[in-house]
Parts: C-alpha cells; structure tokens; sequence
C-alpha cells in the first residue's frame, strides 16, 4: 500500500489530495522513527547513516522514477558507520545557493544528514503538504528529521519551492539576487552563502545526462516533462531530443539547447543552463565558493571551517549515459561552452587557479563519471 502510494507521487496530473494518503505517510514517518528510536537505544544512541556506495535508479523517460529514484538511494545503501557527533556549539547559519548539476542534491542530503527511511518518509510527506499549501507543515515534517545541527538547503527547504515570477524557475535553481524581498529576509540575511563550483565542460556533459534521466528536481519529485509542460517547452519531449536522450547524443542537444540559450532563451529547462557566475551574489552578501573538484574532501574541509556540522559520505550522482564525459564533446560544443559559461572559466582561475578553458576534468573518484576519457 505505502509503495503504491509513493510510486503515485510521481504522477502529479493524477495524484488526488486525499486526507487518507497523508494520513498513510504520517503513518511511515512515525513507523520509521519508532524504529530509529529502538536501533539509537540498541547503539548508545550516537549511529548516523553512511552511504559509501549507491547511485540512485530512474527508469528513462518515466514519470514516476523521480520517486523511485529517491527510494533506490535508500535500498542501496551497503555500508554503516558510527561517527562521533561534535560536541561544541554548531554552526547552523550556512544557506546553499544551488547552482544546477552542481552536485546540489549531494549537498542537500548532507544538510539533513545521509537519507534513511525516516528522512525519505519526511520528505516525501512535506512534498504532499506543499501540494496542500502548508508550508509551515513541511517545515515542521523537515526540521523534525534533520539531524544534529542540520540545515534545510535547496529543494528540501519549503521556502524555495515556490516559482520565481522573474524566471518562471524554482526558486532553489533561480539566481539568489531575483528571489522575491521577502524571500530575501528569510533566507539570506544573517547567513553564510556557498555554492559549488563545478568545471563547465563536466557540468554541460552531465547537465545532458541528468535530462536523459527524466528528473530534474529528485526531492521535489518534478520531472524534466513536467517543467517542458510548465514553460511550453515541449520541444524537450519531441522526437528529435527524444533520440539525443536515447542515443546519448550529448553534443546534439547541448547544440540545440546552447544555441536557443544565446538566442536569449536563458531561463529555458528550470534554469539549469544558467552559468555559475549569474549565483555569486544576493542582497546580503557574496557566495563563497567551493571546488566542486575536490569533492567530498573540499565540501567537508569548508563545513570544518565554517565549524557545520554536515558532511558529505557519497553523492548521488546520474547513472545515464555511462560513456558520456566532457571528453565526448566535440569543438563545436566546447565553442558554444567557452562562449556561455566564459564567465565560469574565469571565476574558476581566479578563485581556485583553473586557469587552462580548453582542459577536459572529470571526477575519477565516482563511479561511471569518466567515460570516454583516453587511456592514461
């Protein structure tokens, strides 16, 4: 019952606002954090979940993967540990800009600490109480799960799920100098902004594969047709993007979607084209940036600067198109990249020294996130 109920979330022209479903995921939460309570007392109660080795799983081009995606990242969980929890005050005044396919929901989950079934059941509940127009009852169903000095980042913070007027983007994807004023107070001031910093050729290459998927926003459970519908895209679900996704033609569709972007287009598939530089600032201050290079290492060694407790332990990251890397990309793609994202290329050289644009990165540390690259 509650897996037929979760895979219907997936399919939102559908999904009927019945008490009756919220009750069935009220029911999982509290069935979960019972069970959580009983393995804390069994362990001295100082267990947190880590992820050492998992990739989330998405059926291609199907409406409800988006759900299964988030529960395959708790079925393929094969590694615990225990971790000491830190015992000085925590910083909890860090807010992430996230930039797309940037690693961001790597850095959402850590912000509530590694997903478990208490976490997905609560997230998956405040997807339903934002559906209903609750928001202080996401928040209450979110913050009630986070761990130990966690933080609601992105797409897990309900304030940032609304769509920006000026983008017609998720807010959580939408530059934080267009939020709303109100949005503005709320979320940034007072707070510490970071955002990752990712190789524009990587991002571009895996930003492909992210959409061959079908998903773009996992924890809110939005899918890549889902927005096409909602900005009259639907270009995106034709026949010709259709091929790019099943022939995993990365340099078609950057062509198609890179040109469109420079014809002025620039807010077009939920913002996920804008370059990094366009998220350096907000009415309250500078974002800080981390290299998204040196992952999980950079992301940890910047929460132990900023004494936070949230840390990276895996990442979800795309499973598509496993051969596709920034070294499929042709020179008339790398052209258009340079051109988009050269405002990218210099920030990377001057806050990190990546000065080479025509350097080809992928991460060798995670699984099937180098393909195509020559033999060394």
């Amino acid at each position: 019952m509650a897996l037929k109920l979760l895979v219907s979330l997936g399919i939102w022209p559908q999904l009927t606002a019945s008490q009756a479903c919220h009750e069935a995921v009220k029911d999982a939460v509290a069935a979960s954090a019972a069970g959580a309570e009983a393995a804390e007392e069994g362990s001295g109660g100082q267990q947190l979940l880590q992820v050492t080795s998992r990739e989330i799983y998405h059926p291609r081009l199907n409406s409800s993967g988006a759900v299964e995606a988030i529960l395959h990242a708790v079925n393929s969980t094969n590694a615990k540990a225990m971790v000491e929890v830190n015992a000085t005050p925590l910083n909890t005044n860090l807010q992430f800009i996230h930039v797309p396919c940037t690693f961001g929901h790597t850095v959402e989950e850590a912000g509530v600490g590694q997903l478990d079934v208490l976490k997905i059941s609560a997230i998956l509940a405040s997807d339903l109480e934002m559906l209903w127009a609750n928001k202080a009852a996401a928040f209450a169903t979110l913050n009630s799960v986070k761990g130990e000095g966690g933080m609601l980042w992105g797409e897990l913070n309900p304030d940032l799920q609304a769509v920006s007027s000026e983008t017609g983007c998720n807010l959580y994807y939408t530059p934080p100098s267009m939020w709303p004023k109100d949005v503005q107070e709320r979320q940034l001031q007072g707070k510490q902004l970071f955002s990752m910093l990712r190789d524009p050729y990587d991002r571009m290459a895996n930003e492909f594969r992210m959409q061959c998927q079908g998903i773009d926003s996992a924890f809110e459970l939005l899918t890549r047709p889902a927005v096409s519908l909602r900005e009259g895209h639907l270009e995106r679900e034709g026949a010709e993007y259709l091929k790019y996704y099943l022939t995993c033609d990365v340099n078609g569709y950057l062509q198609s979607e890179l040109t469109k972007y420079v014809a002025g287009d620039r807010y077009r598939g939920n913002c996920h084209l804008l370059p990094s530089a366009e998220y350096a600032s907000s009415p309250f201050g500078e974002v800080e940036w981390v290299d998204e290079r040196g992952i999980p290492e950079s992301f940890n060694d910047f929460m132990t600067s900023k004494n936070a407790s949230p840390r990276m332990k895996a990442s979800l990251h795309n499973f598509e198109c496993n051969d596709v890397s920034a070294w499929s990309l042709t020179e008339k793609t790398k052209k258009l990249i340079r051109q988009v994202y050269a405002e990218d290329f210099k920030l990377a050289c001057k806050v990190f020294g990546h000065c080479d644009d025509h350097e080809m990165y992928c991460h060798e540390n995670i699984e099937n996130m180098c393909g195509s690259r020559p033999a060394k």
